[in-house]
């Protein structure tokens, strides 16, 4: 099975088996969902079955599945969330701050959410960005030319918006255009 998922063969197939066993049995888990998980991260990040591995116990050992969701969020977030130039570890870490009340499934989601909505720079996000200050299409460029990644452009508009009013209505317009109803319900 493992073979079937991951294309690995050799001495490297039987360490990643072996690995995945241990996660699987120290955590109580079950073996075919802790190699999903690794497998979904290697083909999103394209990293090797050990490093994939390594994360994903360190997110166990970190308390990141404290809340038993953690193998889910990885893969509904992986995907969008490596587009965001958000590592894996920085995936886990963030996944291990939702059980402090940091960040929130919903925060998760928001950031999901702007960072297609940012790709995409429909008109209205791009007249909300430039109403707080924010040349959309500066930031456009720097994203399709690899200066930034997403993430990157998520930063720089937060940090715009902590500088201007909360109730002021292109924060407003900023926080339902980019990160749309799960950024006003994540906060």
């Amino acid at each position: 099975r493992t073979q079937q998922f991951t294309g690995l063969s050799g001495d490297t197939l039987l360490s990643l088996r072996n690995g995945i066993k241990s996660v699987a049995s120290t955590w109580d888990k079950d073996y075919n969902e802790v190699l999903a998980t690794v497998d979904g991260l290697m083909a999103q990040y394209g990293i090797t079955g050990e490093e994939a591995l390594r994360v994903v116990r360190d997110g166990f050992v970190a308390g990141a599945d404290d809340a038993g969701r953690m193998q889910d969020l990885i893969s509904q977030y992986a995907g969008s969330f490596n587009d965001a130039g958000i590592s894996a570890r920085e995936l886990v870490a963030i996944i291990g701050n939702t059980r402090s009340g940091i960040f929130s499934e919903e925060g998760m989601g928001a950031i999901q959410m702007a960072a297609k909505n940012i790709r995409d720079m429909s008109t209205s996000a791009a007249q909300s960005l430039d109403a707080i200050g924010l040349s959309s299409e500066e930031l456009k460029a720097k994203l399709q030319s690899g200066e930034i990644t997403t993430m990157e452009a998520l930063q720089q508009i937060s940090s715009k918006l902590k500088t201007l009013s909360p109730q002021s209505a292109e924060v407003g317009a900023v926080i339902q255009d980019i990160f749309g109803r799960k950024g006003a319900a994540a906060g």
